[in-house]
C-alpha cells in the first residue's frame, strides 16, 4: 500500500471516529429527541444511539398500528385538502396532475410498501419522506397542508425513537448522561462490533441489550452515602438498597438477591484494599410495615459467617425487628442456620424462628384461608358443586428433617347429582339402566368410560375446576342411584364425583386464590349452568330424557323469532333464559323511571342510618341505592343494584296486576251462581317458582345534575322449572307484552316506596337549614355548652371554636340557602355530632384555629370556598374571587369591562409577575385511540369519565372526527387527554407507569394505539400582554399571542359588516330547516375557526364548574394570558335542538375571567347533542 493510500485511509477513519450525530444522516425529528434525551451525554454517545436508531426495524405490534394510522392520515389529509380524490384508490394518477404531484403519489404509494416491510431498518425512511415532502410542495399543495403531513411523519419518528429505544433501555440513557466518560463503557456494543458476529436483527438487539445491562451494573454498583444505615468500626457497614429485588445484589453473593415479601434488602459490605468497589458479605430481606426479617443469607445462601453474627444482631436492634423468620429457606446449611438462630435468639429482643416454623406458619396461614372463606354451605336451598376442599403437606416430617422449604398439594371434590329421567329401569348387578335410552358404562376405566365422559361434557367440567400450576391429576367416578327428584319421586340419577389434586406450591396466596376460584364455582347460577349443560349432553348423546326446560327451550325462543314478543328481548343463557323488558316508547331495555332526586335537594340526603352525609359521585350513587333499595351491588351488571326486596316487592305488584287483569277479561254480563265454593270464579296466581328480577341503575342526569334511576326488568325461566311454570311464564309474558303499562306502572310504585322516606327526611332537613333558626339554635346552644366553659379556661381550640359559631350566629339570618347549608353541613353538624366526624372534624378545627382569638368572632377560612363549591356542584356558577360571600353577587365580567386598557395591562403584569419562579407545571397531551365496547363498561361519556379519574389527567376529550364503528359491538374513539406533571418529572414513565396501567383496568375499553406526547405550555417563555401589544402580529395564537392582543391591545377591534348569528339562530337553522350557517371554517397561521363568539354566549353550554384544580387552571389561565387561544371553542349544534361546548371548555373560562369579549369557536354539525 502506497503512504498516499495509507494517509487517505487514515483520514477517513479519522472523519468516522469524530463524526457527529448531525453528519450520520438522521432526521431532524429524530436529532431533536437525542439531544433532548442525552443532554449530558458525550457526542460519541449521541452519535452510537444514533447509528443504533438507524438500523431498528419496525415489525412490533405497536409500530405496526401507528404506521398503517400514518398512511391513513396522509392520505387523509390530501383528500380533505382536495389534493386527492375521494375514491377508493386515492393515490392513482388521474389525467391533469401535475409531473410533481404524480411523483408525489407514486412516492406515497411507495411509503405504503415502506411501511408494510417490517425488516426494512428506519434509516431507509428519511430518504423517502423527503421525497414525499419535496414534490407535495412543488406541486402547489397548501404549505399548511405539507406542513401538517410533515408534523405526521415526524411524530411517526418520535414514536420508533421512544418504543425502540429510549422508553426499551432507560439505565442506558440515565447512564450517559451521568458524564461523558461513561461512552467508554458501551463503546464496544457498537453496531459494527455486532454485525461482524451476525447480520440478524437479533444481533442489533443484543447489542443494546447488552450495553442498557452494562448500565445498570454501573448505576447499581454507585453507592449513595444517604443509603449507609450503620457503620461499624472495622470498616464495614450496613447499606439499604431500597429495593426488594436486587440483581447485582445477587450477582454479588450468588443467590437470587431479591424476596418479595421484604420491603427493602440490607446488604453488609467492607471496602478491601485495592479494591474498586465494595463487597457484600450477608444479604438481609426486611418488610418495614410488619417488623419482620424474613431472611438473612450469606454466599450461595449459606448462613452468615460466625464473624457477621454481631453485626447481624445489630441491625436486627437497630430497626426494632419483632421477629426473624428465616428459617434456613433454599439452603442446604440447615445446622448453620440453627447456630446463627440460637445466637440470635439469645442476643437480640426479637422473636427468632426455628428451622421447622416455617411448615407450622404456612399451615396456620393455609387453615385461616379455610376459616376465612365463603364456602359454608349450611343453609343454602340447593346443593354446591363442591363437597369437599382443602391441602395436604406430603412427607412432611421427612422433608423438614431435610431443611426442604414447605409446600402443600390443594385438593378439590366436586358432586354432581342428574335427574336422568328415565321411564323404565332395569336392574343388572346393581347397576341401573334403561330400555329406552343409551346404555351408561358399568366400569368408571376404560375406553367405554372415557367416551361416555368425553360425550357427557363432565371430561370439560373437570378441566374447568380451579387449579394451581400447570398440572393437575384426578379421576372422575359416576354411578346410577336411584334418588328423590324435584318432583319429590325416585329417580334415577347420574351421581358423578370428580376428584382434583393440583401442583404443590410454597406460596399461600395461590391456595387463596384457588378457594376463591371454588366459590365461585359454588354459586347458584354457575351450579345450574354446569348441570344444564351436562344434562345436555346426556340428552342429546341418548342417555337422559328431555325435562320440560329443555323440551320448551325452542318454543321459548320462537316467541321472539315470530314476533309473538314484542316489548321483551330474550337473552339465551345455558342454564337460563331471560326475557328482559324493553320501553315500548324508547325502545331502551334500560328506561329511565319517572323518580328523581333534584340537584338542590341532593345535599341535603342522609344515609338511612343518619351515620354520614350523601357526597356526589357514581360510588355515593350506589351506595344512596343501596341503602335505599336494600340490595347489593350486581356481579353482572355495572353500576347496577341487585336486591331481592326489590325482586318480592315486583312479584307482589305483577301477581295483584295478573289478578286484576283476570278479573277484568270475565264478563261482567256473567252472574256467579250460589252453587258453593267449587262453582266461584276462579283467578289464577303467579306460579311461585316464577323468577323476576328488578335491577336499578342510579345515574346522574346529562343536561342537570339530579340523580335519575334507571332499571332492568326481567323475567327468567330456568333448568329447573317445572312445565307448569313454564306454561305460566309464558301466558304471563304474553299478558305483559300486551300490556307494558302493567311493568312500568309496579315499577314507579316499588321506587317512590323504598324511596320517598329518603326523601322525605331530606325535605325535612333542608326545611330545618332554611325555614327556621330552631335548629341552629340547638346546635348552637349544644355547642355553646360543650366548649364556652374550656374556651374562658383559656383553651385555644375551644375559644376558636366558640368564635366560630358565634359569627354563625350573628350572620345566620342575611345567609343565603348555600351558605346555610356549609354552616351547617360542614361545620356545625360535624363538631356537633361525633359520627359525621371522620371525614370532616380534622379540616373543621384547621379553619378555626388559623384565626387568633384577638381577632373577635368572624367567619372560617374556607368558608367562601366551600359554599362556591356547593354552588357549583348543585348547578349554579359561582366565580373564583377572593373577596368573600358578600361580593358573590358582583359581576365579574362588568368589573373587569369598567377597567381602563392600562389598568388591565397592569393587573395582568401584575399577575403573573406574582408567579413562583421556581414552580414549573408542565402540562402534555396525547391522544390514545381505544376499543370501546357497547355491551361491556359504561358509555362513552362514563368512560371519559373513568380516564379522567386517573391520577394527574385534567381533561379529556373524544376526538369525534375519527371515531368509527369497528364491530357491531365496538367503537374506535381516540380520546385527546392532558395531564399534568411538576417539573423535569417523565412523561414516558408517566404513561407507561400511571396512565395506561388505569386505562387497561376500565372495564370495557382496549388500547390500540396512540400518538406521542406533547407539552402544551413551557415555563420560561410567557410573555406579558404588554409584550404582544405592539409586535403587531396577527392571527389567533400567532406569534404574538394575538387574540388576547387583538382584543386587549391598542384599541378596539373594528366591528363587524354584517351581524354575527345567535346559538339560538344557529339551532333554529339546523334543526328547522337542516341549514349550516357556517361549513368552511377560516384557515389562520395555527388553527381552523368559523367564527369569533360571545363568550357571554357561549357560557351557558359549559360545565357548571371547572374540571381541573386550582393548580391547572392557574397555568394554563397564564398561558393563555400570555399567547392567546391556541385552538379554537368546540361548539355542537345538534338536530334535537341542542348545542354543547364539547372541546376547549377552558378557553371559556380564561376568556371570562380575563374580560375578553370573544373567542375563535369551531362549529360542528350533530344529529344529536
Amino acid at each position: 500500500m502506497s503512504l498516499s493510500s495509507h494517509n487517505w485511509f487514515k483520514y477517513i477513519n479519522e472523519v468516522r471516529l469524530n463524526e457527529g450525530v448531525r453528519d450520520i444522516g438522521l432526521p431532524e425529528a429524530i436529532i431533536d429527541r437525542i439531544e433532548a434525551t442525552l443532554p449530558e451525554a458525550a457526542e460519541k454517545a449521541k452519535t452510537w444511539v444514533g447509528n443504533h436508531w438507524k438500523i431498528q426495524q419496525t415489525g412490533e405490534p405497536a409500530l405496526a398500528n401507528k404506521k398503517q394510522l400514518l398512511f391513513v392520515n396522509i392520505v387523509g389529509d390530501l383528500i380533505k385538502s382536495g389534493v386527492f380524490d375521494s375514491t377508493e384508490n386515492a393515490t392513482d394518477v388521474r389525467e391533469g396532475d401535475s409531473e410533481n404531484l404524480k411523483k408525489a403519489k407514486y412516492q406515497i404509494e411507495n411509503l405504503k410498501n415502506i411501511l408494510l416491510d417490517p425488516e426494512l431498518p428506519l434509516g431507509r425512511y428519511n430518504k423517502s419522506f423527503k421525497k414525499i415532502l419535496r414534490n407535495l410542495s412543488e406541486s402547489g399543495v397548501d404549505s399548511e397542508v405539507v406542513e401538517g403531513i410533515k408534523e405526521g411523519l415526524d411524530d411517526f419518528l418520535r414514536d420508533t425513537y421512544e418504543i425502540k429505544l429510549y422508553a426499551r433501555y432507560p439505565s442506558l440513557f440515565a447512564m450517559l448522561n451521568m458524564d461523558t466518560t461513561y461512552y467508554e463503557e458501551i463503546k464496544d456494543f457498537s453496531v459494527d462490533s455486532y454485525k461482524s458476529k451476525d447480520m440478524s436483527p437479533r444481533a442489533v438487539y443484543n447489542g443494546l441489550r447488552d450495553a442498557n445491562q452494562r448500565a445498570s451494573e454501573i448505576l447499581e454498583g454507585i453507592e449513595d452515602p444517604e443509603q449507609v444505615f450503620m457503620q461499624f468500626e472495622d470498616g464495614s457497614y450496613w447499606y439499604d438498597l431500597q429495593v426488594y429485588n436486587c440483581p447485582l445484589e445477587g450477582s454479588r453473593m450468588g443467590h437470587c438477591g431479591g424476596d418479595d415479601r421484604a420491603s427493602t434488602l440490607y446488604s453488609l459490605r467492607k471496602w478491601d484494599k485495592n479494591q474498586k468497589e465494595s463487597r457484600s458479605y450477608v444479604t438481609v430481606s426486611y418488610d418495614a410495615d410488619n417488623d419482620i426479617i424474613y431472611q438473612i443469607k450469606g454466599r450461595a445462601n449459606s448462613a452468615p459467617p460466625e464473624a457477621t453474627w454481631p453485626a447481624i444482631a445489630e441491625l436486627i436492634e437497630e430497626l426494632g425487628v419483632r421477629k426473624v423468620a428465616e428459617n434456613g429457606e433454599h439452603s442446604e446449611d440447615i445446622e448453620g442456620f440453627l447456630q446463627m438462630n440460637a445466637y440470635l435468639d439469645e442476643n437480640t429482643a426479637a422473636d427468632v424462628s426455628d428451622v421447622s416454623s416455617a411448615w407450622d406458619e404456612m399451615e396456620e396461614a393455609l387453615d385461616n384461608v379455610i376459616a376465612n372463606s365463603d364456602m359454608d354451605t349450611d343453609g343454602l336451598e340447593y346443593t354446591p358443586l363442591v363437597s369437599d376442599y382443602g391441602y395436604n403437606m406430603p412427607d412432611r416430617d421427612f422433608l423438614m428433617d431435610n431443611g426442604d422449604d414447605p409446600y402443600y398439594e390443594a385438593y378439590a371434590v366436586v358432586s354432581l347429582e342428574i335427574d336422568l329421567g328415565w321411564p323404565d329401569i332395569e336392574t343388572s348387578q346393581d347397576f341401573y339402566r334403561s330400555p329406552k335410552f343409551a346404555p351408561i358404562p358399568e366400569d368408571n376405566w376404560g375406553l367405554p368410560a372415557r367416551d361416555f365422559l368425553d360425550a357427557s361434557g363432565l371430561d370439560s367440567i373437570r378441566e374447568e375446576i380451579p387449579s394451581i400450576g400447570y398440572s393437575e391429576y384426578g379421576e372422575t367416578d359416576y354411578r346410577v342411584e336411584m334418588l328423590e327428584g324435584v318432583s319429590g319421586e325416585i329417580t334415577a340419577h347420574l351421581v358423578v364425583t370428580i376428584n382434583v389434586t393440583t401442583d404443590g406450591s410454597q406460596d399461600v396466596d395461590d391456595f387463596e386464590y384457588f378457594v376463591s376460584q371454588l366459590e365461585q364455582l359454588n354459586e347458584e347460577s354457575n351450579v345450574q349452568e354446569v348441570i344444564a349443560r351436562v344434562r345436555a349432553e346426556l340428552v342429546r348423546g341418548g342417555y337422559a330424557a328431555p325435562n320440560a326446560w329443555e323440551a320448551s327451550k325452542r318454543s321459548l325462543l320462537d316467541l321472539e323469532e315470530s314476533g309473538d314478543l314484542k316489548n321483551f328481548v330474550i337473552v339465551d343463557d345455558a342454564s337460563s333464559l331471560d326475557f328482559i323488558f324493553r320501553d315500548p316508547e324508547t325502545g331502551d331495555m334500560l328506561p329511565k323511571s319517572e323518580l328523581r332526586i333534584p340537584t338542590t335537594l341532593l345535599p341535603y340526603v342522609r344515609f338511612p342510618n343518619d351515620t354520614k352525609y350523601f357526597d356526589k359521585g357514581a360510588g355515593a350513587h350506589l351506595e344512596l341505592a343501596k341503602e335505599m333499595f336494600k340490595g347489593e351491588l350486581s356481579r353482572s351488571k355495572r353500576y347496577h343494584i341487585d336486591s331481592p326486596t326489590l325482586n318480592s316487592q315486583m312479584y307482589a305488584q305483577l301477581n295483584f296486576l295478573y289478578r286484576q287483569f283476570q278479573r277484568d277479561q270475565q264478563d261482567p254480563r256473567q252472574q256467579e251462581l250460589p252453587f258453593g265454593a267449587k262453582y266461584k270464579r276462579k283467578e289464577t296466581a303467579l306460579p311461585q317458582d316464577v323468577q323476576v328480577r328488578l335491577s336499578v341503575k342510579p345515574m346522574e342526569g346529562k343536561d342537570t345534575n339530579d340523580l335519575s334511576f334507571y332499571y332492568t326488568f326481567a323475567i327468567l325461566v330456568n333448568s329447573r322449572s317445572s312445565q307448569e311454570v313454564i306454561d305460566q311464564t309464558i301466558e304471563f309474558l304474553k299478558v305483559l307484552d300486551k300490556n307494558p303499562q302493567f311493568v312500568t306502572a309496579a315499577v314507579e310504585e316499588i321506587l317512590d316506596v323504598n324511596a320517598n322516606v329518603v326523601i322525605h327526611n331530606a325535605q325535612l332537613l333542608q326545611r330545618d337549614y332554611n325555614e327556621s333558626t330552631g335548629y341552629f339554635n340547638q346546635l348552637y346552644n349544644d355547642l355553646m355548652i360543650e366548649h364556652e366553659a374550656a374556651a374562658k379556661q383559656g383553651d385555644a381550640r375551644a375559644e376558636a371554636i366558640v368564635l366560630m359559631i358565634t359569627w354563625f350566629r350573628d350572620n345566620f339570618s342575611a345567609m343565603s340557602a348555600a351558605e346555610k347549608y356549609v354552616t351547617f353541613h360542614r361545620y356545625l353538624e360535624p363538631l356537633r355530632f361525633p359520627e359525621l366526624r371522620p371525614a370532616e372534624y380534622n379540616r373543621i378545627m384547621t379553619d378555626a384555629e388559623t384565626f387568633p382569638a384577638s381577632d373577635g368572632p368572624r367567619k372560617p377560612v374556607r368558608f367562601d370556598t366551600h359554599t362556591r363549591a356547593h354552588i357549583r356542584a348543585i348547578g349554579g356558577h359561582a366565580p373564583e374571587i377572593s373577596e368573600g360571600i358578600d361580593s358573590l353577587t358582583k359581576s365579574m365580567r362588568r368589573v373587569r369591562m369598567d377597567e381602563s386598557i392600562e389598568s388591565r395591562v397592569e393587573r395582568i403584569d401584575n399577575l403573573l409577575n406574582e408567579a413562583d419562579p421556581t414552580y414549573d407545571l408542565r402540562i402534555y397531551k396525547i391522544t390514545v385511540g381505544c376499543n370501546v365496547s357497547d355491551v361491556i363498561g359504561g358509555s362513552e361519556a362514563e368512560t371519559a369519565a373513568e380516564i379522567r379519574g386517573v391520577e394527574g389527567v385534567t381533561t379529556v376529550r373524544p376526538v369525534a372526527d375519527y371515531k368509527k364503528r369497528i364491530t357491531a359491538q365496538s367503537e374506535y374513539i381516540p380520546f385527546e387527554i392532558k395531564f399534568e406533571l411538576l417539573g423535569s418529572a417523565s412523561r414516558v414513565k408517566y404513561r407507561d407507569e400511571i396512565l395506561f396501567p388505569a386505562m387497561r383496568r376500565i372495564k370495557g375499553l382496549s388500547m390500540v394505539d396512540w400518538t406521542s406526547i406533547h407539552r402544551t405550555n413551557i415555563q420560561g417563555t410567557v410573555r406579558t400582554v404588554r409584550e404582544s401589544y405592539g409586535d403587531g402580529m396577527g392571527g389567533f395564537g400567532g406569534l404574538g399571542g394575538g387574540l388576547a392582543a387583538a382584543q386587549m391591545g391598542s384599541g378596539p377591534s373594528s366591528p363587524r359588516v354584517t351581524p354575527t348569528p345567535t346559538i339560538d339562530d344557529l339551532i333554529g337553522d339546523w334543526s328547522e330547516g337542516g341549514v349550516q350557517m357556517y361549513d368552511h371554517p377560516t384557515d389562520t397561521t395555527n388553527m381552523a375557526y368559523h367564527v369569533m363568539m360571545p363568550v357571554e354566549e357561549l357560557w351557558p353550554y359549559c360545565s357548571t364548574h371547572y374540571r381541573g384544580d386550582q393548580i391547572s387552571f392557574d397555568g394554563n389561565y397564564e398561558d393563555f394570558i400570555a399567547n392567546g387561544a391556541q385552538s379554537p371553542v368546540y361548539l355542537a349544534i345538534g338536530k334535537n335542538g341542542r348545542a354543547k361546548v364539547t372541546g376547549n371548555e377552558d378557553i371559556v373560562w380564561f376568556a371570562k375571567k380575563s374580560g375578553l369579549e370573544e373567542v375563535p369557536v369551531f362549529i360542528s354539525y350533530q344529529r344529536q347533542v
